[in-house]
């Protein structure tokens, strides 16, 4: 269950929030600020939780580049990633962690996303590319990789919560794939385990 929003700057406290509301609290929240020109590192220093780890570049250096870093850092079993403009709904950390501890043959765990607009009201245009596109039936990994191949993704990245051992099986996100990092660790994971 994600839900996805749009302003960085307006929604980086909001996101850090919806993680600290969850229901499941045994976490740590790793953050890597890309070397961000507006106030949002003084937003997540106003955040006191000592759960929080706050690590930042001086210049940009990308996504991929900053995925890796937290993935470096982070401690956990399960990594859940969250991006500046989205939110977890309360609960699901809880159902993802469930679902994966008594799941052992998944890699990974997807969910639904509900797309929010910018004010945090749930998006209504269901013409809008982003309405049904990750409304998807569970399948196998090798016909994930087929719906890859002939469809393209339809997997939302935030809505994730994947075992650390996947990361280390087949690598972090590549950088040469600006536009699709997410898309080509999909089929590097499918490769390997189920979803």
């Amino acid at each position: 269950e994600q839900a996805v929003a749009g302003n960085h700057l307006g929604d980086i406290g909001y996101a850090i929030q919806s993680v600290l509301g969850q229901t499941y609290q045994d976490f740590e929240i790793v953050i890597v600020d890309d070397g961000s020109k507006d106030n949002s590192v003084e937003v997540i220093r106003s955040f006191t939780d000592p759960r929080i780890r706050l690590i930042c570049f001086e210049q940009n250096q990308g996504a991929c580049t900053a995925a890796k870093r937290l993935l470096q850092e982070a401690k956990g079993e399960y990594i859940a990633i969250l991006n500046s403009d989205d939110a977890f709904l309360p609960e699901k950390l809880a159902k993802q962690v469930d679902f994966l501890d008594k799941n052992d043959k998944y890699g990974a765990v997807f969910s639904y996303a509900q797309i929010i607009d910018e004010a945090g009201e749930i998006f209504t245009d269901e013409n809008h590319f982003y309405s049904k596109i990750f409304v998807q039936e569970n399948k196998s990994r090798h016909e994930w990789l087929r719906y890859f191949f002939y469809n393209g993704n339809c997997l939302c990245h935030p809505s994730i919560m994947i075992r650390s051992e996947c990361y280390e099986s087949v690598g972090f996100y590549d950088e040469r794939y600006y536009q699709l990092p997410d898309f080509d660790f999909w089929i590097r994971l499918c490769l390997k385990y189920e979803i």
